[in-house]
């Protein structure tokens, strides 16, 4: 018995050993379930907006070798769903690295061309934000935030519509008043 116990403390300090070795960042990573439905998704989500990113901000993570600070400022050029901001502008502010389920505005996704090679440079300036919370909002990779051309057509089609379909009026309650 005294044996296994041994073993069993040996095998934990060579644990701890190897978790310092390679360091905290490395052992924490962000682990999502597979994204919901983006029907779920909208559902979901208190605030959806069209937005133009306007001012951009990264400096480095103190203490974070691989982590920046991404503050941004948007002009909202539509909103999808939830208010309008008063200022008809949003500020975001995220503490990013690759494994704390934030999204980096400077790479937002791997994009893959037709040849397999991933594109250095899938960037656009029009943004379709998801956000939740407060502002200065924090980016998440749980949620479907990501550049205009990274969206497909069939799920942009999908956003207008359910936008729209937010904004028409009722006519059941129309008819239900004049009666």
């Amino acid at each position: 018995m005294t044996g296994i116990r041994l073993s069993m403390v040996k095998s934990a300090i060579l644990g701890v050993v190897l978790y310092a070795a390679v360091g905290v960042q490395r052992t924490w990573a962000c682990s999502t379930p597979p994204a919901p439905p983006l029907r779920q998704q909208f559902a979901e989500t208190p605030r959806i907006y069209v937005a133009r990113l306007l001012l951009f901000k990264s400096s480095p993570w103190p203490g974070v070798p691989t982590g920046t600070i991404e503050d941004a400022t948007f002009t909202v050029l539509m909103t999808l769903k939830g208010p309008a901001p008063m200022s008809g502008v949003i500020k975001t502010h995220t503490d990013y690295w690759g494994g704390n389920c934030t999204l980096s505005i400077l790479k937002p996704a791997d994009v893959i061309d037709e040849s397999g090679e991933v594109v250095t440079n899938p960037f656009s300036d029009i943004w379709i934000l998801f956000l939740h919370g407060e502002e200065p909002f924090r980016l998440l990779n749980t949620t479907p935030s990501m550049p205009l051309n990274l969206f497909n057509e069939k799920d942009l089609r999908f956003l207008l519509q359910e936008s729209q379909a937010a904004l028409r009026p009722n006519t059941s309650l129309e008819r239900t008043r004049e009666r």
